[in-house]
């Protein structure tokens, strides 16, 4: 099914109300604070909006992709699962919700699955919405994948600041020993910071 001319400028409006929520979080970043109240409103009521236009697209397979159905919706359960499950395991170490939504910064998490990625709910979140593209054939939902995976590359480098400004050398020694997406180093040098 093609998008309305509305459904698509709902969903064109993505970007910028994203990038404006982005600059709010990064503002309160910079000026040494955890998100505040009204910038984690923002951001969850943004993560809102794109699960609705995600959900729209992929129940609607907006803009078909021309892979084969079987094999597509196969890879795309288990792509989605595992994704799923790694966001979960992620979430599971934290000890409160404002953990997770960056109004309390906790404790350092560096076990389970935090010693193969720093950051396993953008990761997981990431796979898991590849996988339901994959599953259901759509572009359009390809297209929002892709942009989350672009706003958690922007947004990832603030909270790293915030990380080794409150835990100093600890978060210097994990960053420099597991990677940002996936994966450990063997050699302990720090990866390029753009990865």
């Amino acid at each position: 099914m093609q998008p309305s001319l509305p459904t698509l400028a709902g969903i064109a409006g993505l970007g910028p109300v994203t990038h404006t929520v982005l600059r709010r979080m990064e503002a309160d970043y910079a000026r040494g604070e955890e998100l505040q109240p009204g910038t984690v409103a923002a951001m969850y009521g943004t993560y809102a909006a794109h699960t609705a236009a995600f959900a729209w697209a992929a129940t609607h397979r907006s803009w078909p992709l021309p892979l084969p159905r079987r094999p597509a919706i196969f890879a795309g359960a288990l792509t989605a699962t595992g994704g799923a499950a790694v966001m979960a395991a992620g979430m599971v170490r934290f000890d409160s919700t404002a953990q997770l939504s960056g109004t309390d910064t906790g404790t350092l998490h560096d076990r389970g699955i935090y010693r193969y990625s720093r950051n396993p709910q953008y990761l997981g979140a990431v796979v898991a919405l590849a996988g339901i593209t994959t599953a259901t054939r759509s572009g359009l939902a390809a297209l929002l994948t892709a942009g989350v995976l672009a706003t958690y590359r922007r947004w990832i480098p603030n909270e790293e600041k915030v990380l080794h400004r409150t835990f100093g050398d600890d978060y210097d020694r994990y960053s420099a020993t597991v990677h940002r997406w996936f994966g450990r180093t063997t050699h302990g040098t720090k990866e390029p910071t753009d990865g």
